[in-house]
């Protein structure tokens, strides 16, 4: 990690690159480039030359080290995601896997996952996990297993990926509680600019200590 990365994890409003280049030691010019390379890495940092910047989301990973164990239960899980049916999520584990390629000596695993009989959807999964990330709210058409119509206004908390299809879990408006909502039976979706005022976390934990509850 570098030390324009740990000096931006310390702070919580946004700070202008001189003081970054300041405190660093450093010319502004290092310091733009610098955070221009962390940005290329994935790193959240918003801001630009000249209004200060802010780490909003510390995405960018320490090197790790695998055990054998723990690199066949890796690849085992790229294999799974790359079966599903979710280009984006695909296109991701295929990156991931290229990473641990250029970093380890045994890139591959004697271990399989097996045919998977995946529902298919028309939805954008990728447009879901923005709204899941940004709190925004989404609207739903939406059929259910009784073929019954409904359209529901939902603040999406997360989407749980099973053997045979996938489910999205949210807070419907509407019904004042939580609702899963098979992405197969989506007809439309679409995200919305409100956003939900509640923490997605609190909403996660709540909804868990629901389905606990229910077990």
């Amino acid at each position: 990690m570098s030390r324009t990365q740990r000096l931006l994890r310390k702070q919580t409003t946004a700070i202008t690159g001189q003081t970054l280049a300041t405190a660093l030691g450093i010319s502004l010019r290092t310091l733009y480039r610098d955070i221009a390379e962390l940005q290329s890495q994935g790193a959240d940092i918003l801001g630009e030359a000249g209004t200060g910047y802010v780490l909003r989301q510390d995405l960018v990973l320490a090197p790790l080290k695998f055990t054998a164990n723990e690199l066949e239960a890796v690849m085992l899980g790229i294999q799974w995601v790359q079966k599903l049916n979710d280009p984006d999520l695909t296109k991701s584990a295929q990156n991931a896997l290229h990473k641990i390629k250029a970093v380890t000596n045994t890139p591959t695993t004697s271990l399989r996952v097996g045919p998977i009989m995946y529902a298919q959807h028309n939805v954008d999964l990728h447009s879901i996990r923005q709204a899941i990330r940004h709190k925004k709210e989404i609207l739903i058409e939406y059929l259910s297993l009784k073929n019954e119509n409904s359209t529901r206004m939902i603040c999406p908390i997360t989407i749980g990926y099973f053997e045979k299809n996938a489910v999205l879990v949210g807070w419907c408006i509407q019904k004042q509680d939580f609702r899963h909502f098979r992405l197969d039976r989506i007809a439309h979706l679409t995200v919305l600019n409100s956003q939900f005022h509640d923490p997605k976390s609190e909403l996660l934990k709540q909804w868990q200590t629901t389905v606990r509850n229910c077990q």
